[in-house]
C-alpha cells in the first residue's frame, strides 16, 4: 500500500524575496532576513521553511506541514534537530530546530515543518 503525506497541515506565508532568491526558484531552504524578507538559509543555521515559489519579488514560504527536502545524508527518523547545510540541503545538527522526519533516503527526506 502506498501512502502520501502531501498537504498535511500545510501553511505558507508570502514574504518579500531578497536578492539571494532568484525568480522561479523553488524548494530552497529560507530564513528571515532584513526587515522580514525571505533569504536563503545559511549553513549550520536553522531555517524557517521551504520557499515553494519566487515571483515578482515575492517568495511563498511553506512554514508548516509535510514537505520533501534534499539532504546531505540519510537523516534519523523521528524528532531530529536540523539545519541548512553549506550546499543548501538539510543536515542533522544539535544547533538546529527540531523537526519530525517521517521518511529518509541518502539524498531526500520527508519532514514535518
Amino acid at each position: 500500500m502506498n501512502i502520501n503525506f502531501n498537504g498535511y497541515d500545510e501553511n505558507s506565508v508570502t514574504m518579500l524575496a531578497d536578492t539571494t532568491l532568484k525568480e522561479g526558484e523553488q524548494n530552497v531552504l529560507v530564513t528571515v532576513g532584513d526587515n522580514g524578507t525571505a533569504t536563503v538559509a545559511k549553513a549550520t543555521k536553522p531555517f524557517l521553511g521551504v520557499c515553494t515559489c519566487v515571483r515578482d519579488g515575492y517568495a511563498t514560504v511553506q512554514t508548516r506541514g509535510y514537505c520533501k527536502v534534499k539532504t546531505s545524508a540519510k537523516l534519523s527518523l523521528g524528532s531530529v534537530s536540523l539545519v541548512a547545510s553549506s550546499d543548501g540541503k538539510v543536515a542533522e545538527n544539535s544547533a538546529g530546530k527540531m523537526y519530525f522526519v517521517l521518511d529518509s533516503t541518502d539524498n531526500e527526506s520527508g519532514i514535518l515543518l
